[in-house]
């Protein structure tokens, strides 16, 4: 064990005192003592040591420093509170405030159909919340082409649909409406027939038809007798048939200079038409055949066996035989 020199010092002074005396006695206790003390104090240190390497001590801060924390603390608040403020503000401006909501749809080209029942439809479309709490009306959500599906579905006389967004709140719609080929009557009741053989509009429901079509070509109203009632996007005829009464009716007019005044057809699906003619009397057609064929027919017929005189007499002339002419 290591000892200080100042008790290595009091050995050999010590051996040289006679034995027995109090003076040895004396020195000896003494160095008991400084031997013990040095013992306690390396035990001590080596305590220490050992203490501190083991669970090393966590001294608090300071007092003064409580002050400066609590001020970081409410900055940080402050600060986390205005970003939550803003966050909230910007999901509002964007999905919720009327800034980017459709106000009302702008309507171009609609005759046939009323605006208001177009946007009736829109509103009908767009006002349906996305994910059960936003908006449909939002610019954000509003889709063209689901728009322009459902109008279609519900608007047979829409030929075409062209839909436009501009942010922030403008919905534009240019439509472009199906023009009216003939007008297809049962009964009382009577629609605009597109090319296709759909009924696309009820003639009856537009006031202004015979004032805005005073000027414009004539068309012709076709008069089926079968008693079922018509429904808007029905197809009352083939394109075939729809094609025929178009042809027949030039080369009526190119060929013997006749005029369609009225024309009749048992059903749709018959391929017979009755056209009563300027001169008063009918001509039976088959519409399954070529129109140009028939009607040089009829003009060959009337120039070669018909005379002006039978002509103011007749009744009608059935062409619907292939290769034969009935006349009365």
């Amino acid at each position: 064990m290591w000892l200080s020199p100042e008790i290595k010092s009091f050995g050999p002074s010590l051996i040289l005192c006679p034995k027995g005396g109090g003076i040895y006695l004396g020195f000896r206790i003494l160095k008991l003592g400084f031997y013990l003390e040095e013992i306690i104090m390396l035990k001590r240190k080596k305590y220490q040591r050992r203490r501190i390497l083991q669970a090393p001590r966590i001294y608090p801060g300071s007092r003064r420093t409580a002050p400066g924390r609590r001020k970081i603390f409410f900055q940080k608040t402050i600060y986390w509170f205005l970003i939550s403020i803003l966050f909230f503000f910007i999901i509002w401006l964007v999905f919720f405030s009327p800034f980017f909501r459709i106000q009302e749809p702008t309507i171009i080209g609609s005759e046939i159909t009323d605006s208001e029942k177009i946007k009736n439809e829109i509103d009908q479309i767009i006002k349906k919340n996305v994910f059960f709490i936003l908006p449909g009306d939002n610019i954000i959500f509003v889709k063209p082409d689901k728009i322009e599906k459902v109008l279609i579905q519900k608007n047979p006389c829409f030929q075409n649909i062209k839909i436009e967004k501009r942010f922030p709140n403008i919905l534009k719609i240019e439509i472009s409406e199906k023009e009216g080929i003939i007008i297809w009557c049962r009964q009382e009741n009577c629609f605009f027939v597109d090319k296709t053989g759909v009924a696309y509009a009820d003639v009856s429901s537009i006031e202004l038809f015979i004032d805005e079509n005073k000027n414009q070509e004539k068309m012709f109203v076709v008069q089926e007798e079968k008693k079922e009632k018509i429904e808007i996007g029905q197809k009352v005829a083939s394109q075939n048939f729809i094609k025929f009464v178009l042809e027949i009716s030039k080369e009526l007019e190119n060929f013997s200079r006749l005029k369609i005044i009225a024309l009749r057809t048992p059903e749709s699906v018959s391929s017979e038409i009755w056209i009563t003619t300027s001169e008063g009397w009918q001509v039976i057609f088959d519409t399954s055949r070529s129109a140009r064929n028939q009607v040089a027919n009829l003009t060959k017929f009337l120039n070669e066996k018909i005379s002006e005189q039978e002509r103011k007499n007749l009744e009608y002339i059935a062409l619907r035989v292939l290769g034969k002419i009935y006349y009365k």
